[in-house]
Order: structure tokens, then sequence, then C-alpha cells
């Protein structure tokens, strides 16, 4: 295995693209084509990809997770205090030897962002 990518459950995919462009820097790198609410898409920055998924009953919508490893967390989290996005858990050094912070996306999915604390 060489990779994995998280994929997230979403219920307005157009405003959450635009979301994880404006606040995360990422930039969608595929989305089904032909399509006005497209059903699918990939959304990218550096090596990370997230996988976005048009969840039409609502009911998935919001209720996943993913953790992005960095190697520098304090410009990571500095950059996404700047560009306004709302902390469930700030930056910290954690009993499991990584310093992490958490935040939900748009949709209300929780995204976490660590490094190892060395």
């Amino acid at each position: 295995m060489s990779r994995a990518c998280p994929g997230l459950n979403v219920s307005d995919m157009n405003t959450t693209l635009q979301w994880y462009k404006d606040f995360l820097g990422f930039e969608c790198t595929f989305k089904v084509p032909n399509e006005s609410v497209p059903p699918y898409a990939i959304v990218s920055k550096g090596d990370v990809s997230i996988h976005l998924s048009l969840d039409k009953s609502g009911s998935l919508a919001g209720t996943g997770f993913c953790y992005i490893e960095t190697d520098d967390i304090d410009t990571v989290f500095q950059e996404l205090d700047d560009a306004g996005v709302i902390f469930t858990r700030g930056l910290e050094d954690s009993s499991y030897g990584m310093r992490d912070f958490v935040f939900k996306d748009y949709e209300g999915n929780s995204i976490s962002f660590g490094q190892v604390n060395e």
C-alpha cells in the first residue's frame, strides 16, 4: 500500500468545494463531468487528497473524520486561523505523542491536522 485518501459525505457539494478552496487552500482536482451538482469530487493540496461524496439523504453528511499529518503544524494552524477557520480544539500537545488541532468543515465533518511531537 502506498497511500490513503479519506472520503467524506456532504449534502451541498458546490458550497463544500468552495469552502475547501477558500478556507483550506484545496483545489478541486476532479468532479464528475456534466453535472451541475457533481455526486463525487476530489479536493487536493500537496500530497493530500480528500474524496467528497454527495449524500442526497443527508443522514451521513457531517459525520466523518479525517486526520492529516504535516511537518509544520504551527504554520498550518496559523494559516487556517488567519483564514477564519473555527477550531473545536486548538493547537495542543497530546498525550498520544502528537501536536494537533481539530475543526469542522462546512458540512460538520471533523478535520484534524497533526505532527509528531518530538
